[in-house]
């Protein structure tokens, strides 16, 4: 991971219609919209222009993974994740030399996810020394990079002590880790832990 910081840059997640729903009331009453409805909540959420990675990480992520989640289950086993995903106002984005920082916040609480794109796959050293730090008020790591061997996978699976879908690196803090594959103008993620029973995916198109 490089050290110097080579610019940074603060969204703001907004609603496009406020009369309509979004991810926000999708969590406080799961049960009363339909896959459609949860569709089209979601896509009432403005992500303002940014850099093209970033860009479809974020959409993924307060969009499509906000919607693998529930139909998984892994919205019951993450639940802070899902709510917290539901609640973000601002993304602050840190770029530095291989690896994108990106911050997702709950205005209201400080509650944040922690997101980082690798451009190459990360060391079995450097993501334990990414789990050790302790961030105030993170409720998930999400990492992303192009691969994640399995050799690793089993390594880091094997030093979570929890509901391997909750996937607890410390009390309240889930480690979540993507694939990622970058076409001419699209990209397509593959969440690799924790293990889903179906392999879920989607694909970004910019």
């Amino acid at each position: 991971m490089g050290t110097d910081k080579l610019s940074a840059t603060k969204l703001i997640i907004t609603k496009r219609i406020e009369q309509l729903p979004n991810a926000l009331d999708v969590f406080c009453k799961p049960q009363a919209f339909s896959r459609e409805e949860l569709a089209q909540a979601v896509e009432n959420i403005v992500i303002p222009d940014t850099e093209a990675a970033e860009q479809a990480v974020l959409r993924f992520l307060l969009k499509d993974f906000f919607i693998l989640m529930q139909a998984s289950g892994l919205n019951n086993a993450q639940r802070a994740v899902w709510g917290a995903l539901a609640k973000v106002h601002y993304v602050n984005v840190v770029r530095e030399d291989g690896v994108i920082d990106i911050k997702l916040e709950d205005s209201s609480t400080g509650t944040h996810i922690a997101v980082l794109v690798f451009e190459t796959e990360p060391s079995l050293k450097e993501l334990l020394e990414l789990i050790k730090k302790s961030v105030n008020k993170r409720v998930a790591l999400m990492l992303f990079a192009p691969s994640f061997g399995t050799e690793l996978l089993n390594k880091l699976a094997a030093k979570i002590d929890s509901d391997p879908y909750a996937s607890e690196i410390s009390k309240g803090c889930a480690l979540d880790l993507f694939s990622y594959q970058k076409q001419d103008q699209s990209y397509s993620f593959s969440l690799l832990m924790p293990a889903m029973p179906r392999p879920q995916l989607a694909t970004i198109k910019l």
